[in-house]
Order: C-alpha cells, then structure tokens, then sequence
C-alpha cells in the first residue's frame, strides 16, 4: 500500500511507513490512557507525514490522504501527473514512461508514475535553476 498526502506539499509514502504508522496507531489506542508520542519515537518517514499533516493544518490548507492502488488507468495517472491524458499518452508514446495494455486499454504501475512524477519535477527545478543563474549573468 502506498499513501499520497496531497495539499501544498505532496508526499507519497511507502508500505513500510504505512506499516509504521500502523504499529504506531496500534500501540496507542490499545488504551484509553492519554499517551505522548516523541518524534524520537517515530521512524523518519512517519514523523514527515505527521509534520506535513500538521503543517498543512496550520496554514489552512485541504488535505487529501489516498490510497494509489498498484496498476493506474491513465486517467488516474494524469490527474497524480498534473497533466492531460492526451500529454500523457505523448509521454507514453516517446517512451518517456513505461505502460502496459490490457486488451485494448493501456495501463501503468504506480511505481513507473511516482518515478516519473519525481524526474518531472527535477527537470523542472533545474530549468528554474538555469534561469536564475541567467538572470544573474545577464544582471536581471
């Protein structure tokens, strides 16, 4: 299983916080004792969704918590890509990101579009970088 966390920051979490965060739900409701949690206690993945949580709260912001289920339909992948379909399938076309069909619909691992999602995102960061160090050359 693997949970998103959207809102101004978006972070996807793996099975082994999702499993973390379990165990941690578990040990705290066994009783109706008021109980404390330290963030030395939590792993680090889960003390970085309890962080973003609180955070998103405090600014006000929506929070959607999900799960992305394994194998994605193309819709799906474009709406966690922020893209349209017809983009996507470009993407898929000139083999930017690998998919699969199933009969006639093509489909795509969760894992394939987080990664994806992740390069998109560097690419984006290092042409806002480049920019920067344009305008710097330049004396803008």
């Amino acid at each position: 299983m693997e949970v998103e966390l959207t809102g101004n920051r978006e972070m996807t979490f793996d099975s082994a916080t999702s499993a973390s965060v379990a165990e941690l739900l578990d040990r705290t409701t066994r009783t109706d004792n008021e109980w404390v949690i330290r963030k030395s206690d939590l792993a680090p993945r889960v003390a970085d969704l309890i962080e973003a949580v609180l955070e998103s709260v405090a600014h006000g912001d929506a929070i959607t918590v999900g799960r992305v289920p394994e194998v994605l339909t193309t819709t799906m992948a474009a709406k966690i890509l922020g893209m349209s379909r017809p983009t996507l399938m470009k993407h898929i076309r000139d083999g930017r990101l690998t998919s699969h069909s199933v009969g006639t619909h093509t489909r795509l691992r969760r894992e394939d579009v987080v990664e994806f999602r992740r390069s998109l995102r560097a690419d984006c960061a290092r042409a806002i970088q480049d920019l920067m160090e344009l305008e710097d050359e330049l004396g803008i």
